[in-house]
């Protein structure tokens, strides 16, 4: 599956995330709204940066490349760190883990909604955000097939395809 089909899933299912949320727990405000889609974005192709010539691995390079410039000229050491972390795991992922290997199992998607946590200087993270984040990182690995039950023998990039959906 590419990752324009991803992200149309991913969107999919934050928008009915999104709706369910507003119903149940009533407006969530226009910040945290907004804040979405590029999580949605983010999360529905995050798996992926496992592979060097996915488009998440590049963005994640052009961010930590944004942010490292803007932090030495504008000396704001925020920016140097975020972008040391967005470049340090890009680099690790792409290139120590295979490809639907570690980033494709359970345990990431529990672990990576966390790194949200990174940007709470920005944005207030809410355990709906969080949710949204998870979700979207479950979207991409149903979508590529993994079953649910993965197992820690999936690190090493082999897994059953017999729930693939596209």
């Amino acid at each position: 599956m590419n990752g324009k089909e991803h992200l149309l899933f991913g969107y999919l299912a934050g928008v009915v995330l999104a709706v369910g949320a507003q119903i149940l727990i009533g407006f969530q405000g226009v910040k945290q709204n907004l804040a979405l889609i590029p999580i949605i974005y983010v999360f529905t192709l995050l798996p992926d940066i496992d592979h060097k010539m996915s488009s998440i691995t590049w963005n994640f390079f052009a961010i930590a490349f944004s942010l490292l410039l803007v932090g030495l000229v504008k000396n704001w050491n925020n920016f140097l760190v975020l972008g040391t972390i967005f470049f340090g795991l890009t680099v690790v992922a792409a290139t120590l883990f295979k490809h639907r290997g570690i980033t494709h199992s359970v345990v990431w998607v529990f672990f990576s909604p966390f790194l949200l946590l990174l940007l709470d200087k920005y944005i207030t993270i809410t355990p709906f955000l969080l949710i949204v984040a998870g979700v979207s990182y479950w979207v991409h690995l149903i979508c590529d097939g993994i079953p649910l039950k993965v197992s820690f023998k999936s690190w090493s990039g082999s897994y059953d395809n017999k729930f693939r959906i596209m």
